[in-house]
This record gives structure tokens, C-alpha cells and sequence, in this order.
């Protein structure tokens, strides 16, 4: 199968699943869509555990797994804590605003 040769399986599939999920909460957090944005995290929360749980459980662990969920956790985590930043303290209008003056 060639699944197996890539090293892809049902939890590296839901790890990259995560990793994809990033742009769309660092879109929905500089939106203003909060409750939105806070149900995806859950999500990437919930998956996490059940890709963990997948690979523990029935020996699908893989180097590629061992790289991709540590990768897709804390790029969720810095572009939440990120994105979060920047909208609490109004960047976003600022650096137009200095683009619109230069």
C-alpha cells in the first residue's frame, strides 16, 4: 500500500489535518470570529488526543508522526498566541495606517 511506504496513516493524516487547520484559525482569530476560532481549537485539541491515542493504541506509530504532531501542535499554539496578540492590540489598523501615511 503505498500509505504505508510514505509513512501516511490515519493519525499522520490527522496531524496534518491540525497543521492545515492553522491558517484558517489565525484567519478566523484576526477576523473577530472568536467562538468560531475557539470550536477549531477544540477540535485541533480533540484531534491531537485521538491521533496520539490511534497511534499508541495500535502501533501506527511512525518517524514521520513522531515529526509531524509536535510540528502542527505548536504551530497552532504560536499562531493562536500570535494572531491573538496582534488583534488584542490593534495592529492590524495600526500597520495599515503607516503604510497608508509612507
Amino acid at each position: 500500500m503505498i500509505m504505508r511506504g510514505l509513512g501516511l496513516n490515519l493519525p499522520n493524516l490527522i496531524s496534518l489535518a491540525r497543521l492545515l487547520l492553522v491558517p484558517l484559525e489565525i484567519w478566523l482569530i484576526l477576523g473577530g470570529r472568536y467562538g468560531p476560532a475557539f470550536w477549531v481549537l477544540v477540535a485541533a485539541g480533540i484531534s491531537d488526543a485521538l491521533d496520539g491515542f490511534i497511534a499508541k493504541r495500535f502501533d501506527r506509530r511512525t518517524r514521520l508522526g513522531a515529526l509531524l504532531d509536535p510540528v502542527a501542535d505548536k504551530a497552532m499554539l504560536i499562531s493562536v498566541y500570535i494572531s491573538a496578540w496582534r488583534s488584542s492590540c490593534g495592529l492590524r489598523s495600526l500597520s495599515s495606517s503607516y503604510f497608508a501615511t509612507s
